[in-house]
């Protein structure tokens, strides 16, 4: 196996900043390649790391010794059938969605993952979902079929939705994907874009809880990006040519992007008016909002939502020149009970919050100014965990557990031994 070079220093990290090494590295191009490392690394009791694109925020992909196998050489599009394309796991959704584009005109990947440099073999190991998952629900759903190897080389050819759930999400640890077979769906005819703004977490809260009890069933993403995430996209975005032509936004106000789609033009005016109507209701200056309908728009203000989480690692690659203890620190909760108490947490901490409002799924990003802060944000990070999970809240959704994360799994197993001897 080829030994690991100072020239792979790259391969050591992913997006959570944690710092790995490894004993060999591998980029296999075909399945049967794979099937050799496995062998040779069962052989010698050679642990194995599976990377794919390297944007997971948790250290899932960082290896701690043994074999780093990436997938990235793994690219190819084998082909499309009716409505199913075929994929090797290091084909990039940038690349899926340019090839759908142009192979299969009215089609999309439906799954949205914000980043779209990550792989589809790290979307399906993570679970990893998107801005549209309020609509298209989570990306198992679009995973008909895969192809996987065991660590005991075994090939295993699966298409039943059960079989392939037993690989989802398990972030590489029950084998090595080496193919998989994603649904394509049909475009909508029409997409509008949203941008409505508020002084006040309040309000925010009001105004969605109205839209969950309306009839307004067209609604595809519903983004919340708070007041100090938008501070920080500005201070950290100059320069980002994506983000030309978004306009800045006031200090202090809070965003909601929300998408709408219809295949009838009078259907999704009528949704944009009652959305309009709801938002004034909430103290939403409407003057202030903003629509967007084409595709470019569309795709500047995906680039403004992504930024969010970009302009957080740029923060953490900036304070690690102070200590490379520093990593990521985030929460990736669904089913928040009390919303404004977790976008009012009480610390001097720099943070900020984005995420999927309609679901009670937010991300808080702890920006940590030093390894003293850094400590007490985990601590931070692990409570708000253990609490919300009591309360009956999904811990890890879309992001995996890695290895940045463990200790929050070792946290929630004691409160529960503590429960459980409680009773």
């Amino acid at each position: 196996m080829n030994e690991y070079k100072d020239k792979y220093v790259d391969y050591l990290s992913d997006e959570s900043k944690l710092q790995g090494y490894c004993d060999y590295i591998e980029f296999p191009t075909c399945e049967e390649e794979v099937v050799d490392l496995i062998s040779n690394c069962s052989k010698e009791d050679i642990t194995i790391t599976v990377q794919g694109g390297r944007t997971g925020i948790v250290g899932g992909s960082v290896p701690q010794g043994g074999l780093l196998m990436n997938m990235s050489k793994m690219d190819k599009i084998i082909g499309i059938e009716g409505e199913i394309l075929s994929v090797m796991p290091g084909v990039p959704l940038f690349a899926i969605n340019e090839f759908v584009n142009r192979e299969k005109k009215g089609y999309i990947f439906p799954v949205d993952s914000t980043e779209k440099t990550a792989s589809i073999g790290g979307i399906f190991s993570t679970g990893a979902r998107g801005p549209r998952n309020y609509h298209f629900g989570d990306s198992i759903n679009y995973f008909k079929g895969i192809e996987v190897i065991d660590f005991s080389g075994v090939k295993h050819i699966l298409s039943m939705k059960d079989e392939v759930n037993d690989y989802y999400k398990k972030e590489g640890r029950e084998g090595i994907v080496t193919k998989l077979h994603i649904q394509l769906i049909k475009k909508f005819n029409h997409i509008w874009g949203i941008v409505f703004l508020f002084d006040s977490i309040k309000d925010i809260v009001g105004f969605s809880e109205d839209v969950k009890k309306s009839d307004i069933k067209n609604i595809l993403s519903f983004e919340y990006i708070s007041d100090s995430t938008i501070d920080l996209i500005q201070e950290f975005s100059t320069g980002m040519d994506k983000l030309k032509g978004v306009p800045t936004f006031d200090k202090g106000m809070h965003m909601i992007y929300t998408e709408i789609f219809s295949d009838n033009q009078d259907d999704i005016e009528m949704s944009a008016e009652m959305l309009m109507e709801l938002a004034a209701e909430h103290h939403c200056d409407i003057e202030k909002a903003l629509a967007v309908s084409t595709e470019d728009d569309l795709e500047k203000m995906a680039n403004y939502r992504h930024a969010a989480a970009e302009c957080c690692n740029m923060f953490i690659e900036h304070v690690k020149k102070i200590d490379e203890g520093i990593t990521k620190l985030s929460t990736d909760i669904s089913g928040i009970t009390d919303i404004c108490y977790f976008a009012n947490l009480k610390t001097d901490i720099k943070y900020v919050i984005f995420g999927h409002l309609l679901d009670a799924h937010l991300h808080m990003n702890l920006l940590p100014q030093n390894y003293e802060e850094y400590m007490e944000a985990k601590e931070i990070i692990k409570n708000i965990s253990v609490e919300n999970y009591l309360k009956g809240a999904t811990i890890f959704t879309e992001h995996g557990i890695g290895k940045i994360k463990q200790y929050i799994v070792d946290a929630i197993n004691d409160s529960i031994l503590t429960q459980n001897k409680e009773k």
